[in-house]
């Protein structure tokens, strides 16, 4: 089990700013919140990782004192699942949670959040000695979601970069 506290305060935190067009620094900014994470050994063969994260993203200062930071979410959640099915094969499975958060374009909060989302993806590995083989398959449900997503300064449109549809990955590590 692990717990972590932090609090940072920023000066000149990078952003574009979407009137000039041109990448600025905000005043203040500060980010303070708790992390959980644990790792749980259920049998031998099965391991349970989370991780947890609050975060509290506010403007410190200026016109937009106290709102929060846009991009930024309150609530984080991952959890895998590793099930060791021999000593060469493994299927993992992952769950993210990332929760709702203000659209970039939008400190003062004028337009509704970009929703939260959760995504689960599968992956089976093969390993022998230092060479590794793996499959996966990347939002097994087909979620359909947007990790980002900004406000017109012209017209007040918002627009939403969708995020991958289910999709399947391959590959293979050799480490030395």
């Amino acid at each position: 089990m692990g717990l972590s506290l932090f609090m940072i305060k920023v000066k000149n935190e990078l952003y574009l700013n979407p009137f000039s067009r041109n990448n600025e620094n905000y005043n203040k900014t500060q980010h303070r919140g708790i992390e959980l994470s644990s790792d749980l050994s259920i049998f031998n063969n099965l391991n349970l990782l989370s991780n947890y994260t609050f975060t509290e993203a506010i403007f410190d200062g200026g016109i937009f004192s106290n709102n929060q930071v846009p991009m930024v979410p309150r609530h984080k959640i991952s959890i895998v699942g590793n099930w060791q099915m021999n000593p060469e094969w493994q299927l993992s499975t992952f769950l993210n949670y990332v929760g709702s958060r203000y659209l970039i374009s939008d400190p003062a909060h004028n337009h509704p959040k970009l929703d939260d989302f959760i995504t689960i993806d599968l992956k089976l590995s093969y390993r022998l000695e230092n060479f590794i083989a793996f499959l996966g398959i990347n939002n097994l449900f087909d979620e359909t979601y947007s990790e980002y997503g900004g406000v017109s300064i012209y017209t007040g449109e918002i627009g939403y970069y969708p995020s991958p549809a289910r999709n399947f990955i391959a590959g293979c590590t050799l480490n030395f």
